[in-house]
């Protein structure tokens, strides 16, 4: 009977490795690519990345040179820059700002892959308010179950959606972004924003 259990353990665990093998082979190669170590040219443009609309990011990919790259991230910041006259690019020293408290609040990843946060923080900068709540289940509400939100809110109008949504009675009509945490590990996701073209959730955030 010792001998049989042994040697059922021995086959289960025999399963369980051959099982695994391909998993870890697979994941290998998914971390390698994933957390491959950034072109020169990639480095170059990964902290203006976010905030490069979808024409300019094919007009970057399409560069061949680090000069031409390197051309290309001056004009960027010489067009943005409010006083042309002086030597001082108030836009650009802004944005560093706003670098560099994502770096230490939302580091996520590698480059320019940033978490939802740190985007929207990147390109609007900080929130006029944020509000922290845990995430209350409603008959009303489709969708996963999230650990906790974070609303944050910005002291800009924004036209009422045209369907309605659990968020509307914070801070109605300006504008906010609406993070859940799904692992309860503070990883949070962007799932509503009435800002036209951002990223919205519909089964979580819709209300019938």
């Amino acid at each position: 009977m010792i001998l049989k259990d042994f040697m059922l353990q021995k086959h289960l665990l025999l399963t369980v490795v051959f099982l695994a093998i391909p998993t870890y082979i697979g994941g290998c190669s998914f971390y390698r690519q994933f957390y491959k170590p950034l072109t020169p040219q990639e480095e170059l443009v990964a902290d203006i990345w976010p905030i490069l609309n979808s024409v300019q990011k094919k007009e970057i990919n399409k560069l061949q040179s680090i000069e031409e790259v390197q051309l290309y991230i001056d004009e960027f910041w010489d067009d943005r820059d409010p006083t042309p006259e002086t030597e001082v690019n108030e836009f650009e020293i802004e944005y560093q700002k706003r670098l560099d408290y994502v770096h230490i609040h939302y580091r996520y990843r590698r480059g320019w892959t940033h978490s939802d946060r740190a985007r929207v923080y990147l390109i609007y900068g900080p929130p006029d308010d944020i509000y922290y709540m845990p995430w209350v289940v409603s008959k009303y509400v489709r969708g996963p179950q999230v650990n906790a939100l974070e609303i944050w809110v910005y002291e800009e109008f924004m036209a009422t959606p045209h369907f309605p949504t659990i968020f509307d009675g914070f801070d109605p009509n300006l504008m906010k972004f609406v993070f859940a945490d799904y692992s309860a590990l503070g990883q949070y996701t962007q799932i509503y924003s009435n800002v036209p073209g951002e990223k919205i959730d519909p089964d979580v955030y819709c209300s019938s």
